[in-house]
Order: structure tokens, then sequence, then C-alpha cells
């Protein structure tokens, strides 16, 4: 208490005009006090919302972005349905048969597993596991390029290796696949 009793005696034994000089300088320094705190104050939020509408920026062309491949899903997806729905009895086997007369490749044919079926989704996945020796390049292109022409079939997996039997000949171990709509 004795501070606060100096204090009062010291404001007391001033001259007016003193007085109110002090009173002006320390509300003065108040002043630009607050003003600095509010300048940070809005400095600080300035900031802030260039960081947010960075971050909205951002997130708009991510959402663009998943959009646009939803799109792109859903048209490759009626683009399946239709495809499915043109011919509903195709079958693998058959295909692959006949694909082998054309290219006669018959001699070259080693083995094929019986297809077997996936479900995938919304689809079946018709798999068929082939196998081919004493095959050059040129009739494995041809080959793959008859499945390439034919938008029901895909090519999974291809493993070619040097034939162990025949020089300057390949193996070919195949994985073709179609999609079909479940029954």
């Amino acid at each position: 208490m004795g501070i606060l009793e100096r204090i009062r005696g010291y404001i007391g034994s001033l001259e007016e005009k003193q007085l109110y000089r002090y009173m002006m300088i320390s509300f003065g320094v108040l002043l630009i006090m607050l003003g600095l705190l509010i300048f940070y104050h809005y400095r600080k939020i300035s900031g802030l919302r260039t960081q947010i509408s960075g971050l909205n920026r951002i997130r708009n062309r991510e959402v663009q972005a998943i959009l646009s491949k939803a799109d792109y899903v859903q048209k490759q997806l009626q683009e399946i349905d239709t495809l499915l729905s043109e011919d509903r009895n195709f079958k693998i086997s058959e295909y692959f048969e006949n694909v082998l007369k054309k290219l006669n490749l018959g001699d070259k044919f080693k083995s094929m597993a019986p297809p077997r079926r996936e479900t995938q989704d919304q689809y079946e996945k018709s798999i068929l596991d082939v196998n081919f020796d004493e095959m050059d390049m040129k009739q494995v292109a041809e080959l793959l390029k008859e499945f390439e022409e034919n938008r029901r079939i895909f090519v999974e997996k291809l493993e070619i290796m040097r034939s162990k039997k025949a020089r300057n000949k390949l193996e070919v171990n195949m994985t073709i696949g179609t999609l079909l709509k479940p029954e």
C-alpha cells in the first residue's frame, strides 16, 4: 500500500500543466500499443485467410480430379455393359479355339487349363491359361494383335521365354480373360 500512496502523493504534487502532459503521453503510448495490437491481429487474420483460400483451391482441384475420374469410370462401366449385352453367350474357350484355327497355331499349342471364373465387384471374370511352344516372334505378335482387336478379351499375364527344345523359338505362357455378367 505504500507504493500507491507514494504515486498518489507524486501526482498530487504535480502542476496542472505537467499532469496533463503526462496524461497525454500515457494516453498516446496506450493508443500506439492498441494500434500495434490491432495491426498484428489483422495481419495474422489476413495470413490465415490466404492460407485457407490456397487450401480451398487445392481441395477444389482434387475434387474436380476425383469427379472427372468418377465420370470416366462410369462411362467405362456403361461401355462394358453395352459390350457384354451384345453377346451374352460369349465363351472364351470357343473364341480361343477359333483364333488358333485362324492363325494356324494348332501345332504350336501345348496346353490349356479349363476356364475358371472369378467374381469381381459387379462382373465375373472368365480366365483361361494357355501355353505355346516353339513359336516365333511374328506368331506371338499376331496372336496378341488378334486378342487386342477383340474388345471382349484382355491379356492378364504374358510370359515369353526362350524355348528349351528349338533354337530361335519361344515358349509362351499367357492368361487371357473376359468379363461376363453374373448369371
